[in-house]
Parts: structure tokens; C-alpha cells; sequence
């Protein structure tokens, strides 16, 4: 079934209500009760340093979803440094998501720090003892649930991005999480009501090293799954990533750009003239331009980057985190003048090459089969002159085209 395309600006009213929201009632409970926090300035930064760290260790459920544990962390700021706290510890899960898109750090930020606050007022409640403890733990789990479901359900029907199925999956998993969340939360309130500050850090480091130890195994389990399916996806030649590589990756980044992340970077590379190697070198010559092309692409690219192998001598680079048509035209610069910048070799002979390149911008508004068409019609173009870029230029809805690069001479 093809990716569903989705505009990548839908839900941008819904980061910006959520995010002046929680500005609103913590600035308008600041101004009315100008509160205090007991919390000492260790206990506080250890709390916020907690919820950031808590947001970035995430637990996959599947293959398009995860879970952190920055809710409990929030809630429990709420309770015990009162709603400012709370709020504040909610906005540093924002910062804790560095791969999100700005718009889904936005949202989910404002809905963490509403959370953290109401947390805060539950906190507020008299109530004493351990029934005490336990009543603040509920209500505020209670009460982070219920914004939470609100929060997503709103998101969800403003992406309109699977929303029956994605919503009820995580109902599931913020009520387990609720489940689990309000006997610690009441102990961790417990002890720290009797005097054990120190005590409460200490569980919750302990507690999230062991999610870390979790998160680290899953993570190192499924890279030797992903060893094991690369052997079946990889270039006998030149080691890359085949052609059927290329299409899994290209829908699982269209998938996380449509959840939030920012948009992919699509770049087809062609090797200028590649018959005439072959004739002038033989094939052995060819074999090995293609695998230091290869090797040498490898080298400039970043981790989170993939360069297949498509077929012949055509490559190409599925490029995360790129956000505009002018940053893909600096990588596509970059990759071609590093090819032609120094001569190959093959049985002594230097060989120089150059790559043409076309690219195009995967930012989940389109789907992505029609992103690399738009990539290859760019390449088109390239190879008219050889050894240039063009990038598809991306426009409103109706007036497309593409926009001619000059060519940067090394």
C-alpha cells in the first residue's frame, strides 16, 4: 500500500494553541499567587535534568512508535514543587526531542508543561499520610491521562494521519503507563515527604538506568537484526545498499517525516560518461570507479544518511534532517565536487570522474515514489551539461518546476 501523503503545515495551530497555552496559565498563576517552590535548586535541576533525559530514551512498540518516560517525571515535579515546577519540567521535554520537527516539539512540549501544571495543583490538595500520597499520585496520573487523550486527539484529528488506529494504541499505552506510574509515584511522594530527597534522586537514576539498559538492548538487538536484512538488501559490488533497500528506507522516512520529524533529503547521483570508462578501462576499471565512489561518498555522509546503489552506475542519498530546497542544493554541491575534486585510480591509470545530480525534498507532503520521480526528472536535466546539480524546487500546490543551479567550479 503506497505512503499517504500529508501536509507537512497541517497541526501548526494546534503546536502554537498548545504552546500559548501552557504559557497562559503559568504566567497567569505567577502573576495571581507568585508562588515559591520548596524545592532546593539541586532537587530542581536534577528533576528538570531527569525529564530531559527521560524523553530521549525511547522504548519502541513498533515499528512507528515508541514510548518515553518523561511523564511520570513531570507529574512528580508537579507534585512536589508545585505547578510552576511541573510546567517548567514539562517544556524541558521539548528540548529533550532534538529529532522532532518543530511543530511536534512545540506541541508536545505545551502538553507536557499543561500536564506538569495541573500535576502541580493536585499537589496543592491537602492531603496527608500515605493514603495521601497515593491520592495525589492517582489524581495526577488521572489527570495527565485525561489532558493527554485530549492533547492526541486533537493532534490526531489535525494530521488526520491514521487517527483511529494511532489514538486507541496510545490510550493502551498511556494506561498501562498509568498503572505502573501511580504505586511509584505515591512511594517516590511518600519518601520524599518523610525527608528523603536524596532518597527520591536516587531511585529515579536508578530507575532510569535500567530503562537505559532496556532501551540500549532493544537498540543493539534490532542493529543485529538490521545486519542480518542488510546481507539480503546490499550491492555484491560495492557493499551499498540494492535498489529494494532504497524503497524500505525511503518509506520508513516518509513515515517519520509524516509523524513529525524533519524533512528527508532525496539525491540521485549519475556518473558522467561511464560508457566511455568502461571502454577506456574495461570493466574491471568501471568496478572500480563504482566502488570508490562508494566508499568516498560513504565517508562524507553522516551515519543517519544512506547511499544505495539503484543500478549501473546511478546512486542514491536518502539525506535525514534536511529542511530546505538551499540546504539539499549545499549537500548535492558538496557530493559532487568531492567526486571530481580528486582523480581515480584503477591499475594505475587515473580516471577522472564526475557525477551529475538531481535532487528533491521528502517533506511528507508527497508521497514517495513521486518524490524520486521529481529527483529523477531534476537528473534529467543535470545530465544535459554533465557534472551539475539541480534540485527540484519545491512550490505551492498548482505551480511546480524546477530550478537550475549554476555550477560551483572547484
Amino acid at each position: 500500500m503506497p505512503a499517504e501523503p500529508v501536509d507537512p503545515a497541517r497541526g501548526t495551530w494546534v503546536a502554537i494553541g498548545y504552546a500559548l497555552t501552557a504559557v497562559a496559565v503559568a504566567g497567569c498563576w505567577g502573576v495571581a499567587m507568585q508562588p515559591g517552590t520548596s524545592l532546593t535548586p539541586f532537587l530542581f535541576t536534577t528533576l528538570l535534568a531527569t525529564a530531559f533525559v527521560a524523553e530521549r530514551i525511547a522504548l519502541p512498540l513498533s515499528h512507528r512508535g515508541w514510548y518515553t518516560p518523561s511523564t511520570p517525571v513531570v507529574v512528580f515535579t508537579g507534585l512536589i514543587g508545585g505547578p510552576i515546577a511541573g510546567a517548567v519540567a514539562g517544556a524541558v521535554t521539548a528540548v529533550g526531542d532534538p529529532e522532532g520537527a518543530w511543530r511536534r516539539r512545540l506541541a508536545f512540549g505545551g502538553l507536557d508543561a499543561v500536564r506538569g501544571f495541573a500535576a502541580g495543583l493536585v499537589g496543592l490538595v491537602p492531603a496527608a499520610g500515605p493514603t495521601g500520597a497515593v491520592l495525589h499520585a492517582a489524581l495526577a496520573v488521572a489527570c495527565a491521562f485525561a489532558l493527554n487523550a485530549g492533547g492526541l486527539r486533537l493532534i490526531h484529528q489535525a494530521r488526520a494521519v491514521e487517527q483511529a488506529r494511532v489514538f486507541r494504541r496510545g490510550l493502551l499505552v498511556d494506561g498501562l503507563e498509568a498503572i505502573v506510574a501511580v504505586p511509584v509515584l505515591a512511594l517516590l511522594l511518600q519518601g520524599y515527604r518523610s525527608g528523603g530527597a536524596m532518597l527520591v534522586v536516587l531511585t529515579a537514576a536508578g530507575l532510569l538506568v535500567a530503562l537505559w539498559l532496556a532501551t540500549e538492548t532493544a537498540r543493539r538487538n534490532r542493529a543485529a537484526l538490521q545486519r542480518e536484512q542488510l546481507l539480503a538488501r546490499t550491492d555484491p559490488l560495492t557493499g551499498a545498499p540494492n535498489r529494494r533497500a532504497l524503497e524500505e528506507e525511503l518509506r520508513r522516512a516518509h513515515a517519520r517525516v509524516v509523524r513529525g520529524e524533519r524533512p528527508v533529503g532525496l539525491l540521485v547521483l549519475d556518473i558522467d560518461r561511464f560508457k566511455q570508462i568502461n571502454s577506456r578501462h574495461g570493466w574491471d576499471g568501471g568496478d572500480v570507479v563504482l566502488r570508490e565512489l562508494v566508499d568516498r561518498l560513504s565517508r562524507a555522509l553522516r551515519d543517519t544518511d544512506l547511499l544505495a546503489r539503484r543500478g549501473g552506475e546511478e546512486f542514491v542519498v536518502v539525506a535525514s534532517s534536511i529542511d530546505s530546497a538551499a540546504a539539499l542544493r549545499r549537500l548535492a554541491e558538496q557530493l559532487r565536487l568531492l567526486v571530481r575534486s580528486i582523480p581515480f585510480g584503477a591499475d594505475g591509470a587515473v580516471i577522472p570522474v564526475t557525477v551529475s545530480v538531481g535532487a528533491a525534498l521528502l517533506d511528507g507532503a508527497t508521497a514517495p515514489d513521486t518524490v524520486e520521480r521529481r529527483a529523477n526528472l531534476a537528473l534529467a536535466e543535470a545530465k544535459h551539461a554533465g557534472d551539475r546539480v539541480v534540485v527540484w524546487n519545491q512550490r505551492p500546490a498548482g505551480v511546480e518546476r524546477r530550478d537550475r543551479f549554476p555550477v560551483l567550479i572547484a
